[in-house]
Protein backbone atom coordinates (compact mmCIF):
# COMPACT_ATOMS: atom_id res chain seq x y z
CA UNK A 1 0.00 0.00 0.00
CA UNK A 2 2.76 2.01 0.77
CA UNK A 3 4.04 1.97 -2.56
CA UNK A 4 0.86 2.85 -4.43
CA UNK A 5 0.33 5.79 -2.44
CA UNK A 6 3.97 7.20 -3.11
CA UNK A 7 2.91 6.02 -6.37
CA UNK A 8 -0.31 8.54 -6.35
CA UNK A 9 1.20 10.59 -4.06
CA UNK A 10 3.92 11.78 -6.70
CA UNK A 11 2.38 11.56 -9.70
CA UNK A 12 -0.25 14.47 -11.68
CA UNK A 13 -2.57 12.69 -13.01
CA UNK A 14 -4.07 13.73 -16.18
CA UNK A 15 -7.15 15.40 -16.11
CA UNK A 16 -9.52 14.06 -18.77
CA UNK A 17 -12.96 15.12 -20.91
CA UNK A 18 -14.23 12.34 -22.89
CA UNK A 19 -13.86 9.06 -21.16
CA UNK A 20 -12.88 6.19 -18.66
CA UNK A 21 -13.55 2.77 -19.60
CA UNK A 22 -15.70 0.31 -21.77
CA UNK A 23 -14.90 -3.01 -23.72
CA UNK A 24 -16.64 -5.48 -25.81
CA UNK A 25 -14.11 -8.62 -24.31
CA UNK A 26 -15.24 -9.86 -20.68
CA UNK A 27 -13.77 -8.04 -17.63
CA UNK A 28 -10.66 -9.70 -16.18
CA UNK A 29 -11.61 -11.18 -12.82
CA UNK A 30 -9.90 -8.72 -10.95
CA UNK A 31 -12.09 -5.84 -12.10
CA UNK A 32 -15.52 -8.34 -11.76
CA UNK A 33 -17.51 -7.08 -8.78
CA UNK A 34 -19.32 -9.82 -7.16
CA UNK A 35 -23.43 -8.69 -7.86
CA UNK A 36 -24.47 -6.14 -5.54
CA UNK A 37 -26.96 -7.71 -2.54
CA UNK A 38 -30.43 -7.09 -3.61
CA UNK A 39 -31.42 -7.00 0.04
CA UNK A 40 -28.58 -4.56 0.54
CA UNK A 41 -29.46 -0.56 1.58
CA UNK A 42 -27.84 2.93 2.56
CA UNK A 43 -28.46 3.98 6.07
CA UNK A 44 -30.97 6.75 6.66
CA UNK A 45 -29.61 10.01 6.31
CA UNK A 46 -29.95 13.02 8.56
CA UNK A 47 -31.57 16.02 6.93
CA UNK A 48 -30.31 19.68 6.39
CA UNK A 49 -26.89 18.48 5.78
CA UNK A 50 -25.03 19.84 2.58
CA UNK A 51 -23.13 18.24 0.10
CA UNK A 52 -20.14 19.56 -1.55
CA UNK A 53 -19.20 18.11 -5.26
CA UNK A 54 -15.95 18.91 -6.96
CA UNK A 55 -16.31 19.68 -10.90
CA UNK A 56 -14.95 21.75 -13.78
CA UNK A 57 -16.57 23.75 -16.54
CA UNK A 58 -16.71 20.90 -19.09
CA UNK A 59 -19.18 19.36 -16.55
CA UNK A 60 -22.21 21.43 -17.33
CA UNK A 61 -23.05 22.45 -14.03
CA UNK A 62 -26.95 23.32 -15.28
CA UNK A 63 -27.42 19.95 -16.20
CA UNK A 64 -26.36 18.60 -12.74
CA UNK A 65 -28.24 21.24 -10.71
CA UNK A 66 -31.32 20.28 -13.13
CA UNK A 67 -30.74 16.46 -12.16
CA UNK A 68 -30.38 17.12 -8.94
CA UNK A 69 -33.52 19.31 -8.37
CA UNK A 70 -35.54 16.54 -10.02
CA UNK A 71 -34.34 14.19 -6.84
CA UNK A 72 -36.45 17.38 -4.41
CA UNK A 73 -33.35 16.60 -1.85
CA UNK A 74 -34.09 18.43 1.65
CA UNK A 75 -30.11 19.53 1.77
CA UNK A 76 -28.30 21.98 -0.12
CA UNK A 77 -25.74 20.57 -2.87
CA UNK A 78 -22.72 22.83 -3.35
CA UNK A 79 -20.88 22.46 -6.93
CA UNK A 80 -17.70 23.43 -6.87
CA UNK A 81 -16.01 23.89 -10.06
CA UNK A 82 -11.99 24.04 -10.18
CA UNK A 83 -10.28 24.82 -13.52
CA UNK A 84 -10.24 22.67 -16.15
CA UNK A 85 -6.14 22.05 -16.29
CA UNK A 86 -6.05 22.40 -12.74
CA UNK A 87 -8.90 19.73 -11.58
CA UNK A 88 -6.40 16.79 -11.29
CA UNK A 89 -4.31 18.67 -9.61
CA UNK A 90 -6.58 20.20 -7.02
CA UNK A 91 -8.76 16.66 -6.11
CA UNK A 92 -5.18 15.04 -5.48
CA UNK A 93 -4.00 17.46 -3.26
CA UNK A 94 -7.58 17.88 -1.33
CA UNK A 95 -7.34 13.99 -1.08
CA UNK A 96 -4.18 14.04 0.79
CA UNK A 97 -4.81 16.72 2.84
CA UNK A 98 -7.98 14.98 4.10
CA UNK A 99 -9.83 18.00 2.76
CA UNK A 100 -11.75 16.52 -0.26
CA UNK A 101 -15.43 17.60 -0.95
CA UNK A 102 -17.55 14.64 -0.38
CA UNK A 103 -18.17 13.78 -4.05
CA UNK A 104 -15.51 13.98 -6.32
CA UNK A 105 -15.96 13.69 -10.50
CA UNK A 106 -13.46 10.95 -12.19
CA UNK A 107 -12.36 9.86 -15.17
CA UNK A 108 -12.68 6.07 -15.32
CA UNK A 109 -9.27 4.85 -15.56
CA UNK A 110 -8.27 6.88 -12.65
CA UNK A 111 -10.45 5.27 -10.34
CA UNK A 112 -8.54 2.18 -9.70
CA UNK A 113 -5.33 4.46 -8.81
CA UNK A 114 -7.55 6.83 -6.33
CA UNK A 115 -9.65 3.20 -5.11
CA UNK A 116 -5.75 1.85 -4.31
CA UNK A 117 -4.50 4.83 -2.82
CA UNK A 118 -7.50 4.23 -0.60
CA UNK A 119 -9.00 7.64 -0.29
CA UNK A 120 -12.40 6.31 -1.66
CA UNK A 121 -15.29 4.69 0.10
CA UNK A 122 -16.93 1.91 -1.93
CA UNK A 123 -19.87 1.89 -2.61
CA UNK A 124 -21.13 -1.72 -2.80
CA UNK A 125 -23.91 -1.63 -0.20
CA UNK A 126 -25.95 1.06 -1.86
CA UNK A 127 -26.47 -0.92 -4.98
CA UNK A 128 -29.37 -3.06 -5.22
CA UNK A 129 -28.86 -5.78 -8.12
CA UNK A 130 -31.35 -4.53 -10.68
CA UNK A 131 -29.56 -1.06 -10.90
CA UNK A 132 -26.75 -2.54 -11.07
CA UNK A 133 -27.67 -4.46 -13.83
CA UNK A 134 -29.15 -1.25 -15.61
CA UNK A 135 -25.72 -0.23 -16.58
CA UNK A 136 -24.23 -1.52 -19.85
CA UNK A 137 -21.26 -3.52 -19.52
CA UNK A 138 -18.52 -1.18 -20.17
CA UNK A 139 -19.51 1.38 -17.87
CA UNK A 140 -19.36 -1.50 -15.20
CA UNK A 141 -15.73 -1.91 -15.83
CA UNK A 142 -14.75 1.22 -15.30
CA UNK A 143 -16.68 1.73 -11.83
CA UNK A 144 -15.10 -1.90 -10.49
CA UNK A 145 -11.48 -2.61 -9.21
CA UNK A 146 -10.33 -5.40 -6.77
CA UNK A 147 -13.84 -6.68 -6.50
CA UNK A 148 -15.36 -3.52 -5.21
CA UNK A 149 -17.40 -0.90 -6.66
CA UNK A 150 -15.80 2.38 -6.07
CA UNK A 151 -18.07 5.07 -8.71
CA UNK A 152 -21.27 5.14 -10.33
CA UNK A 153 -21.49 6.66 -14.15
CA UNK A 154 -22.29 10.15 -15.35
CA UNK A 155 -22.29 8.64 -19.06
CA UNK A 156 -21.11 6.28 -21.80
CA UNK A 157 -18.95 7.70 -24.30
CA UNK A 158 -17.57 6.28 -27.38
CA UNK A 159 -15.75 7.81 -30.50
CA UNK A 160 -16.26 8.58 -34.36
CA UNK A 161 -14.84 9.94 -36.84
CA UNK A 162 -16.61 13.43 -37.89
CA UNK A 163 -16.47 15.21 -40.82
CA UNK A 164 -17.11 18.47 -43.01
CA UNK A 165 -20.32 17.61 -44.53
CA UNK A 166 -20.11 20.52 -47.55
CA UNK A 167 -16.48 19.22 -48.35
CA UNK A 168 -17.11 15.88 -48.72
CA UNK A 169 -20.01 16.54 -50.45
CA UNK A 170 -18.07 18.92 -52.86
CA UNK A 171 -15.94 16.42 -53.82
CA UNK A 172 -18.10 13.11 -53.95
CA UNK A 173 -16.76 11.67 -50.88
CA UNK A 174 -19.44 9.04 -49.67
CA UNK A 175 -18.78 7.76 -45.77
CA UNK A 176 -19.94 4.57 -44.28
CA UNK A 177 -22.63 4.40 -41.91
CA UNK A 178 -21.90 0.72 -40.50
CA UNK A 179 -18.80 -1.03 -38.77
CA UNK A 180 -18.58 -3.82 -41.21
CA UNK A 181 -17.71 -1.05 -44.10
CA UNK A 182 -15.39 1.46 -41.75
CA UNK A 183 -12.51 3.04 -43.88
CA UNK A 184 -9.58 0.82 -44.07
CA UNK A 185 -6.18 2.82 -43.15
CA UNK A 186 -5.65 2.51 -46.79
CA UNK A 187 -8.73 3.98 -47.98
CA UNK A 188 -8.59 6.41 -44.99
CA UNK A 189 -5.09 7.77 -46.60
CA UNK A 190 -7.28 8.49 -50.22
CA UNK A 191 -9.88 10.53 -48.36
CA UNK A 192 -6.97 12.67 -46.55
CA UNK A 193 -5.31 12.97 -50.34
CA UNK A 194 -8.78 13.97 -51.88
CA UNK A 195 -9.31 16.89 -49.32
CA UNK A 196 -6.20 18.18 -47.99
CA UNK A 197 -5.02 21.64 -49.47
CA UNK A 198 -1.61 22.23 -48.96
CA UNK A 199 -1.00 25.62 -46.38
CA UNK A 200 -4.58 25.79 -46.15
CA UNK A 201 -7.03 22.89 -45.40
CA UNK A 202 -6.06 19.54 -43.57
CA UNK A 203 -7.39 16.39 -43.78
CA UNK A 204 -7.48 15.43 -40.07
CA UNK A 205 -7.54 15.82 -36.33
CA UNK A 206 -6.83 12.35 -35.04
CA UNK A 207 -6.73 13.07 -31.27
CA UNK A 208 -9.42 15.20 -29.60
CA UNK A 209 -7.18 18.32 -28.87
CA UNK A 210 -4.34 20.14 -30.47
CA UNK A 211 -1.43 18.66 -29.53
CA UNK A 212 -0.91 22.09 -27.42
CA UNK A 213 -3.53 20.49 -24.80
CA UNK A 214 -2.09 18.06 -22.58
CA UNK A 215 -5.07 16.02 -20.83
CA UNK A 216 -6.67 12.74 -20.81
CA UNK A 217 -8.60 13.30 -23.89
CA UNK A 218 -5.94 12.97 -25.87
CA UNK A 219 -4.90 9.43 -24.48
CA UNK A 220 -8.26 8.53 -24.48
CA UNK A 221 -7.70 9.40 -29.04
CA UNK A 222 -4.30 8.67 -29.67
CA UNK A 223 -4.69 4.80 -28.07
CA UNK A 224 -7.43 4.31 -30.75
CA UNK A 225 -4.16 4.12 -33.39
CA UNK A 226 -2.21 1.34 -32.04
CA UNK A 227 -5.65 -0.73 -30.87
CA UNK A 228 -7.21 -0.50 -34.63
CA UNK A 229 -3.39 -1.91 -35.96
CA UNK A 230 -3.66 -4.95 -33.06
CA UNK A 231 -1.64 -3.68 -30.38
CA UNK A 232 -1.91 -3.19 -26.82
CA UNK A 233 -0.47 -1.25 -24.35
CA UNK A 234 -0.17 -3.70 -21.65
CA UNK A 235 0.07 -7.33 -20.51
CA UNK A 236 -3.88 -8.59 -19.68
CA UNK A 237 -2.71 -9.29 -15.83
CA UNK A 238 -1.24 -5.40 -15.95
CA UNK A 239 2.22 -6.59 -14.64
CA UNK A 240 4.21 -4.87 -17.91
CA UNK A 241 4.52 -3.18 -21.21
CA UNK A 242 7.00 -4.84 -22.82
CA UNK A 243 5.82 -7.06 -25.47
CA UNK A 244 2.60 -5.21 -25.86
CA UNK A 245 3.46 -1.53 -26.17
CA UNK A 246 6.71 -1.85 -27.94
CA UNK A 247 4.96 -4.75 -30.11
CA UNK A 248 5.29 -4.72 -33.94
CA UNK A 249 1.48 -4.14 -34.40
CA UNK A 250 1.53 -1.11 -32.26
CA UNK A 251 4.45 0.18 -33.76
CA UNK A 252 2.65 -0.07 -36.95
CA UNK A 253 -0.14 1.91 -34.97
CA UNK A 254 2.10 4.42 -34.01
CA UNK A 255 3.85 5.05 -37.26
CA UNK A 256 0.46 5.18 -39.18
CA UNK A 257 -0.38 7.75 -36.98
CA UNK A 258 2.75 9.82 -37.25
CA UNK A 259 2.94 9.31 -41.03
CA UNK A 260 -0.90 12.05 -40.55
CA UNK A 261 1.53 14.40 -39.76
CA UNK A 262 5.03 13.83 -41.79
CA UNK A 263 2.55 13.76 -45.08
CA UNK A 264 0.64 16.77 -43.63
CA UNK A 265 -2.61 15.37 -43.24
CA UNK A 266 -2.51 16.47 -39.70
CA UNK A 267 -1.01 19.75 -38.53
CA UNK A 268 0.88 20.50 -34.90
CA UNK A 269 -0.24 23.66 -34.65
CA UNK A 270 -2.37 25.16 -32.13
CA UNK A 271 -5.54 26.12 -34.65
CA UNK A 272 -8.40 26.96 -32.51
CA UNK A 273 -11.90 25.26 -33.59
CA UNK A 274 -9.76 23.64 -36.54
CA UNK A 275 -12.81 21.26 -37.14
CA UNK A 276 -16.05 24.61 -36.86
CA UNK A 277 -14.11 27.09 -39.16
CA UNK A 278 -13.24 24.73 -41.95
CA UNK A 279 -9.26 24.33 -41.71
CA UNK A 280 -9.59 20.18 -40.77
CA UNK A 281 -11.72 17.84 -42.19
CA UNK A 282 -12.17 14.94 -40.20
CA UNK A 283 -12.09 14.83 -36.01
CA UNK A 284 -11.51 11.88 -33.79
CA UNK A 285 -13.99 12.98 -31.10
CA UNK A 286 -17.32 12.00 -29.48
CA UNK A 287 -21.12 13.06 -29.24
CA UNK A 288 -20.88 15.43 -26.80
CA UNK A 289 -19.35 17.69 -29.82
CA UNK A 290 -22.88 17.66 -31.23
CA UNK A 291 -24.62 19.87 -28.45
CA UNK A 292 -21.15 22.07 -28.33
CA UNK A 293 -21.96 22.39 -32.51
CA UNK A 294 -25.84 23.06 -32.23
CA UNK A 295 -25.25 25.63 -29.68
CA UNK A 296 -21.86 27.66 -30.26
CA UNK A 297 -21.17 26.54 -34.06
CA UNK A 298 -24.88 25.92 -35.47
CA UNK A 299 -23.80 26.52 -39.48
CA UNK A 300 -21.49 23.43 -38.93
CA UNK A 301 -22.46 20.74 -41.91
CA UNK A 302 -20.90 17.88 -40.13
CA UNK A 303 -21.39 13.98 -41.01
CA UNK A 304 -19.92 10.74 -38.77
CA UNK A 305 -18.78 7.69 -39.88
CA UNK A 306 -17.09 4.87 -37.59
CA UNK A 307 -13.90 4.63 -36.78
CA UNK A 308 -11.46 3.18 -39.26
CA UNK A 309 -9.84 0.04 -39.23
CA UNK A 310 -6.86 -1.90 -39.97
CA UNK A 311 -6.24 -5.33 -38.47
CA UNK A 312 -9.13 -4.48 -36.73
CA UNK A 313 -11.93 -1.66 -35.25
CA UNK A 314 -11.48 -0.08 -32.17
CA UNK A 315 -13.93 2.92 -30.85
CA UNK A 316 -13.60 4.32 -27.24
CA UNK A 317 -15.81 3.77 -24.56
CA UNK A 318 -16.26 4.65 -20.99
CA UNK A 319 -16.39 8.38 -19.54
CA UNK A 320 -16.62 10.11 -16.07
CA UNK A 321 -18.04 8.72 -12.74
CA UNK A 322 -19.25 9.88 -9.48
CA UNK A 323 -17.04 8.61 -6.63
CA UNK A 324 -17.60 9.17 -3.06
CA UNK A 325 -14.59 10.50 -0.64
CA UNK A 326 -13.51 7.90 1.94
CA UNK A 327 -12.83 11.64 4.84
CA UNK A 328 -16.50 12.22 3.84
CA UNK A 329 -18.61 12.61 6.82
CA UNK A 330 -21.75 13.34 5.14
CA UNK A 331 -21.71 9.76 3.12
CA UNK A 332 -25.42 8.82 3.25
CA UNK A 333 -26.31 12.14 2.02
CA UNK A 334 -23.71 12.15 -0.26
CA UNK A 335 -25.43 9.27 -1.86
CA UNK A 336 -28.44 10.49 -2.48
CA UNK A 337 -26.85 13.13 -4.82
CA UNK A 338 -25.41 9.98 -6.63
CA UNK A 339 -28.73 8.38 -6.95
CA UNK A 340 -30.24 11.93 -8.11
CA UNK A 341 -27.58 12.15 -10.73
CA UNK A 342 -26.99 8.86 -12.01
CA UNK A 343 -30.30 7.20 -11.35
CA UNK A 344 -32.43 6.58 -13.97
CA UNK A 345 -34.31 9.77 -14.06
CA UNK A 346 -30.67 12.14 -13.34
CA UNK A 347 -29.65 10.27 -15.83
CA UNK A 348 -31.82 10.92 -18.58
CA UNK A 349 -31.83 14.88 -17.39
CA UNK A 350 -28.12 14.90 -17.31
CA UNK A 351 -27.60 12.84 -20.78
CA UNK A 352 -30.50 15.13 -22.60
CA UNK A 353 -28.92 17.97 -21.71
CA UNK A 354 -25.62 17.41 -22.41
CA UNK A 355 -25.53 15.69 -25.63
CA UNK A 356 -24.18 12.65 -23.66
CA UNK A 357 -24.51 8.58 -23.73
CA UNK A 358 -26.41 7.22 -21.82
CA UNK A 359 -24.91 4.69 -19.48
CA UNK A 360 -28.38 2.77 -18.33
CA UNK A 361 -29.77 0.29 -20.87
CA UNK A 362 -33.35 1.86 -20.11
CA UNK A 363 -32.50 5.34 -20.86
CA UNK A 364 -30.78 3.91 -23.64
CA UNK A 365 -33.78 1.52 -25.27
CA UNK A 366 -36.42 3.88 -24.33
CA UNK A 367 -35.54 7.52 -26.29
CA UNK A 368 -35.96 7.19 -29.85
CA UNK A 369 -33.18 9.89 -30.15
CA UNK A 370 -30.45 7.41 -29.43
CA UNK A 371 -31.82 5.16 -32.34
CA UNK A 372 -31.15 7.47 -34.29
CA UNK A 373 -27.73 8.97 -36.84
CA UNK A 374 -25.61 8.91 -35.53
CA UNK A 375 -26.14 7.51 -32.30
CA UNK A 376 -27.03 4.73 -34.61
CA UNK A 377 -22.96 3.90 -35.56
CA UNK A 378 -22.34 4.91 -31.75
CA UNK A 379 -23.99 2.09 -30.21
CA UNK A 380 -23.38 -0.27 -32.99
CA UNK A 381 -19.58 0.71 -32.31
CA UNK A 382 -20.67 -0.14 -28.48
CA UNK A 383 -21.28 -3.30 -29.41
CA UNK A 384 -18.58 -4.48 -32.11
CA UNK A 385 -15.30 -2.44 -31.64
CA UNK A 386 -15.22 -0.24 -28.08
CA UNK A 387 -12.39 -1.38 -26.40
CA UNK A 388 -11.29 -0.26 -23.29
CA UNK A 389 -8.50 1.63 -21.52
CA UNK A 390 -6.29 -0.41 -18.52
CA UNK A 391 -7.74 -0.68 -15.51
CA UNK A 392 -4.50 -0.33 -13.17
CA UNK A 393 -3.39 2.18 -10.39
CA UNK A 394 -0.90 2.67 -12.40
CA UNK A 395 -2.85 4.11 -14.92
CA UNK A 396 -1.96 7.86 -14.59
CA UNK A 397 1.55 7.34 -15.36
CA UNK A 398 0.85 5.22 -18.30
CA UNK A 399 -1.07 7.96 -19.91
CA UNK A 400 1.51 10.46 -19.50
CA UNK A 401 4.14 8.11 -21.22
CA UNK A 402 1.47 7.28 -24.14
CA UNK A 403 0.54 11.01 -24.60
CA UNK A 404 3.94 11.92 -24.47
CA UNK A 405 5.43 9.12 -27.02
CA UNK A 406 2.52 9.93 -29.59
CA UNK A 407 3.05 13.81 -29.28
CA UNK A 408 6.86 13.06 -29.54
CA UNK A 409 6.34 11.11 -33.22
CA UNK A 410 3.97 13.45 -34.20
CA UNK A 411 6.65 16.27 -34.10
CA UNK A 412 9.15 13.75 -35.82
CA UNK A 413 10.68 11.89 -33.15
CA UNK A 414 11.39 8.32 -34.66
CA UNK A 415 8.74 5.81 -33.65
CA UNK A 416 10.87 3.02 -32.36
CA UNK A 417 13.39 5.36 -30.22
CA UNK A 418 9.46 7.39 -28.59
CA UNK A 419 8.29 3.65 -28.14
CA UNK A 420 10.94 2.37 -26.08
CA UNK A 421 11.12 5.44 -23.50
CA UNK A 422 7.35 4.94 -22.89
CA UNK A 423 7.49 1.43 -22.76
CA UNK A 424 10.57 2.04 -19.91
CA UNK A 425 8.35 4.60 -18.13
CA UNK A 426 5.15 2.66 -18.15
CA UNK A 427 7.22 -0.55 -16.73
CA UNK A 428 8.81 1.53 -14.00
CA UNK A 429 5.54 2.88 -13.22
CA UNK A 430 3.94 -1.15 -13.12
CA UNK A 431 7.10 -2.15 -10.88
CA UNK A 432 6.05 -0.30 -8.09
CA UNK A 433 2.55 -1.68 -7.64
CA UNK A 434 4.95 -4.93 -7.02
Amino acid sequence: MRKILALFLSVLIIASLAAGCGSNQPASPSSQAPAPDASSSAPQAPAGKKVTLASFPDQPKDALEAAIKAANLDFEVEIIEYPQNEYENKIKMAFSSNTSTDLVLMDGPNIASYAASDVLEPLDAYWDKADFDDLVDSAKTAMVWNGKIWAAPLNESNTVLFYNKKVFDELGIVAPTKVEDAWTFEELLEVCKKVTIPGERYAIQPQMFSLANRNEGQTYTQMLWLWMSGGEVISPDGKTASGYFDSPESKRGIQFYADLFKNGYATTEDIINAFETGKVVMWTNGPWCIGNWKRDFPDVEWGATPMPRDLRGASGAGSWNIALAKSSDNKENAYKVIEAITGKTGHAIWCSMTGNLPARKSVLSEDPAYKEYPFDIINEQLVKTAKARPVTPAYPQISEALMNCFAEVAFGEDVDKAVEKATKKMNEALSQLN
